[in-house]
């Protein structure tokens, strides 16, 4: 999928996601260095503002690819100009959907942390949900939760072997930068700085492939669970046939 239109998607998650977290991540990177942290450590008012803006831009970032993905079941080819005229259109719920399903994810969590297992998989295909479905926040959230519901193990599990192999991957990126970053400059400032460059590129790089699964996943729901891809060929011989 990411292959199919690379150009395309690049364009689309940089302009998301570089201004929502890549460059706040990176002053967190760079000017929490100096000194204890202040405003710009990891757990400083802009660490957190960065983690904030990497969830908003995972979620509207999710919108504009379902809405590709939907273009291309149906034969179109969206450009990203479509594609951010669109977004703007649906900014609104996507933003009251994000909150809301923060606010469910924070409620799972404080119960007990038992609800989080619950909460995370049946909202993960929200954002393609917004993008495909033109419903507004509430009904969005629930269209996600019952659609999610009918295949939850499955879900359960994408995510799971999503959080294992980015981590994974994330280790491995971060062990192969610290050791060229130590040997090129001499000194373990050399190492942490490459190391604090690779996670903000490979968070970067990692985000849109995991949206890119996340809708995937909805679309495999809608076909096992409401023949989707029957529903799209019986359109196309209905196209055909007129």
């Amino acid at each position: 999928m990411l292959r199919f239109r690379f150009r395309t998607i690049t364009i689309i998650a940089a302009t998301i996601v570089l201004p929502l977290y890549a460059l706040p991540q990176a002053l967190v990177a760079g000017l929490g260095r100096v000194g204890d942290g202040g405003l710009f450590g990891e757990s400083s008012p802009l660490g957190y503002l960065a983690q904030l803006g990497l969830w908003l831009a995972t979620m509207l970032l999710g919108v504009a690819i379902g809405f590709l993905v939907s273009g291309w079941l149906v034969g179109a080819d969206p450009t990203p100009a479509d594609t951010f005229r669109f977004l703007r259109s649906r900014l609104g719920v996507a933003l009251g959907a994000f909150v809301v399903a923060l606010l469910l994810k924070v409620a799972g969590l404080v119960a007990c942390g038992v609800g989080i297992l619950f909460a995370v998989p049946v909202l993960s295909v929200l954002a393609p949900v917004v993008a495909a479905e033109g419903l507004g926040i509430v009904e969005s959230v629930r269209r996600t939760i019952r659609l999610a519901r009918r295949r939850l193990g499955a879900v359960f599990g994408v995510g799971v072997l999503w959080a294992v192999s980015s981590s994974l991957v994330s280790a491995a990126a971060a062990g192969a930068a610290a050791l060229v970053g130590e040997l090129a400059t001499g000194s373990t400032d050399g190492a942490e700085i490459a190391v604090q460059a690779v996670n903000v590129i490979g968070t970067v790089v990692l985000t849109v492939v995991q949206v890119a699964v996340t809708v995937l996943v909805y679309v495999d729901l809608r076909v096992r669970t409401e023949g989707l891809d029957l529903e799209l060929e019986s359109m196309e011989r209905f196209r055909a046939a007129a």
